[in-house]
């Protein structure tokens, strides 16, 4: 049991009401000492036998409010149930503290609902941080041992305010070319490019027959066509930013999202790729992820907003150069800022594709 301010208050009260009636022995001032004596015992009472037998669950809803669940199992009320929630941001550290309180009937469950209250996106790690039960009054309170709430908690992720970034016809039409390519070394269906001529074989459809070679030819010459290869659009965003920037990697965050949203819009398939956090400055492990419809975006984004920023990141071009991706690229889209790559990054970069950026500054 803890001594509040309410706790000292109500026992200044039966200490001075008690004094009172001993000196003057006034019938109203002995009713309000029983009355508060009564009370003490009472809410003695209700801290320590009720709340033994409470189960916990949290769940949060697409648009943000979440929900404890809490379930009475007794048949004792609990008059007084405070619950402190806390909230951490995985995306930039930000640490969120509310407090709820709820009375639960005998063998009843009541459901607590509350919003996270944050200006900023990313995925909520939510969690019962201490439960307490108090008396109608809050004057004592007893603490609940957290093995009765220790393993609830749930992870919601909170999107920013994405947009359709504006492109110029030159733009769209340039990434819309570069994001159409064949494969240079393997074998598709696609009549409007050719890789290779080479001698008839049994089962080659007829239609891939080369007439003017086969002319000249000993042989029968057939076509082979080229295989058609999307995803070559890389959005990379540098996570390198301190997670205390809240702003920063706010706008960071719906910039990268914004371009994606963007280029789905405009049904040009691309990869969204970041470098998790690594430990003193190694490369970290690069996460990669197929944007071609709204599930694959929804997705990549919960992903995304969950990954932590941190200040001594290398950036996505070395683990990208590093790794078998960057092969199938060629525009590459940078989020973060320009001047903090590394100039001998950026040009084995550009020996793939095309590199442009976008400022994570607002």
């Amino acid at each position: 049991m803890a001594f509040r301010k309410e706790t000292i208050v109500f026992l200044l009260l039966v200490v001075i009401s008690l004094l009172l009636f001993l000196v003057s022995g006034n019938g109203l001032i002995g009713v309000i000492l029983l009355g508060l004596f009564l009370y003490g015992i009472l809410a003695l009472i209700t801290i320590y036998i009720t709340g033994r037998h409470v189960d916990f669950h949290i769940k949060s809803s697409v648009d943000g409010e979440t929900n404890i669940t809490v379930k009475n199992n007794s048949i004792i009320p609990i008059v007084n149930l405070v619950i402190e929630i806390g909230v951490k941001n995985l995306l930039n550290g930000e640490v969120i503290k509310q407090v709820v309180s709820e009375s639960v009937g005998p063998r009843k469950e009541k459901n607590i609902f509350f919003n996270i209250k944050t200006k900023y996106s990313g995925t909520m790690y939510i969690s019962m941080n201490r439960v307490y039960l108090m008396d109608p009054l809050s004057i004592l309170k007893r603490e609940v041992s957290r093995k009765a709430f220790d393993h609830v908690y749930e992870k919601h992720t909170i999107f920013p305010k994405y947009r359709k970034v504006e492109l110029s016809p030159e733009e769209l039409q340039f990434y819309d070319m570069e994001s159409y390519r064949f494969a240079e070394n393997m074998i598709g269906s696609d009549p409007s490019e050719t890789v290779g001529i080479r001698e008839y074989e049994i089962g080659d459809d007829i239609r891939r027959i080369h007439w003017k070679l086969t002319a000249k030819a000993e042989g029968i010459m057939v076509k082979e066509l080229g295989l058609p290869v999307d995803n070559r659009i890389i959005i990379l965003a540098d996570k390198g930013i301190n997670e205390g920037n809240f702003d920063e990697i706010e706008h960071m965050s719906e910039t990268t999202l914004s371009l994606s949203y963007t280029f789905l819009d405009k049904g040009l398939p691309h990869l969204v790729v970041w470098e998790e956090s690594a430990e003193n400055g190694a490369i970290g492990e690069l996460r990669h992820y197929m944007v071609s419809n709204e599930d694959e975006f929804f997705v990549m984004g919960s992903q995304f907003l969950s990954s932590p920023h941190f200040k001594n990141s290398i950036g996505p071009i070395k683990p990208l150069i590093a790794s078998n991706i960057v092969s199938e690229g060629s525009v590459f889209i940078l989020v973060g800022d320009e001047e903090g790559i590394d100039s001998e990054d950026l040009d084995r970069l550009m020996e793939f594709g095309n590199v442009s950026f976008y400022t994570s500054e607002k």
